[in-house]
């Protein structure tokens, strides 16, 4: 009898803490996440915010820990629009270019100097160095945190003309992104280009306020520019680069383990994004020129006058960068100028 009553209050007390186990993770609290994308969906890297929305939920969401709401197609605005409302906590991730970032932080201006990356393999090496680390690290200070890195691909000058020299530039109107260093690579080409938010490039393009725009040649595909460019000469003067940013506060007062699952989905899909984003470029080259776009693919040599033109950019950021932080990416990625710079 004794045996039997051990028994039975074993179960008892067994029972009791399975139930006070459920009502504590029924209790447990669900953690809202709004995640929103400044670009349209018609690119990789403007589709990858709603990408990783739908594997977190694939993934279980924390164990049903968080509550995931995406707005796509820009919906909530463009990139400084995005990078406020993250700031501000009213939004938990998106997206953003180094382009776009290097007019918070002279740092983020590393990804952007001209010629630098000249292969995708470069490009990605980057993307796995303690270098860019370093910048993501920096822009904490913003209150923002980084937890990935996208691509958007080596840039091209897309336009009515073709552009196989510096000279052919001359009386050109570029559109460009809103940042610093854009501006400072073509001033240093010779032109004065024309900062446009993305969103209204095309039109820009179709009314002839710009004569051609700067940007990798898969967004180009994607956003239909094909519609209105002739041209498109692969100088890869620049590779683009995103980051992929969260609210610092909001995610550093998230359990460790469900910090653990946003980082690990947010990494693990950043890396598919920049193997889909190269191959939908090639795509991108062989539709330009089934529907008629010359696409002029210059050799190293004839991208030799835009290297020296461009080289002064280097010597422009190299302190505001950081010249130890610039020294190392060059030998990183073997920069056959270095020596020109430094």
């Amino acid at each position: 009898m004794k045996k039997v009553f051990i028994s039975f209050f074993v179960v008892a007390v067994a029972l009791l803490f399975s139930n006070l186990s459920s009502i504590s993770n029924a209790a447990e609290k669900v953690t809202e996440m709004k995640i929103a994308s400044p670009f349209g969906n018609v690119t990789t890297n403007g589709y990858t915010p709603e990408w990783m929305a739908n594997e977190l939920r694939r993934r279980g969401l924390a164990d049903g820990r968080l509550d995931v709401k995406c707005y796509s197609n820009a919906q909530l605005g463009g990139e400084l629009e995005l990078f406020n409302k993250l700031k501000a906590g009213a939004i938990h991730l998106t997206v953003n270019s180094f382009q776009v970032m290097s007019g918070f932080d002279d740092k983020a201006a590393l990804g952007l100097l001209p010629f630098l990356f000249d292969t995708d393999e470069k490009a990605e090496k980057f993307l796995n160095s303690p270098m860019v680390e370093e910048v993501s690290k920096s822009l904490e200070s913003q209150g923002v945190k980084n937890l990935g890195y996208l691509k958007f691909g080596r840039f091209c000058m897309s336009g009515r003309k073709p552009i196989k020299t510096p000279e052919d530039l001359k009386g050109i109107k570029i559109r460009i992104a809103e940042s610093p260093v854009p501006l400072a690579i073509f001033k240093a080409l010779g032109i004065q280009a024309t900062p446009t938010p993305w969103a209204e490039a095309y039109e820009a393009l179709k009314r002839g306020i710009v004569d051609g725009i700067d940007m990798a040649i898969e967004p180009v595909w994607g956003t239909r520019m094909y519609e209105v460019v002739k041209y498109c000469s692969q100088t890869s003067h620049v590779y683009g680069f995103n980051f992929v940013f969260v609210n610092k506060k909001w995610f550093e007062s998230l359990p460790g383990d469900v910090q653990e699952f946003i980082s690990d989905t947010v990494q693990d899909v950043s890396l598919m994004e920049r193997i889909v984003v190269l191959r939908r470029e090639q795509q991108a080259i062989k539709d330009f020129q089934r529907k008629g776009i010359t696409v002029i693919p210059l050799t190293a040599q004839e991208k030799m006058p835009f290297i020296k033109a461009a080289l002064p950019v280097h010597k422009q950021y190299l302190d505001r960068i950081g010249r130890d932080l610039v020294k190392r990416t060059y030998d990183l990625v073997n920069f056959p100028y270095a020596k020109d710079v430094l």
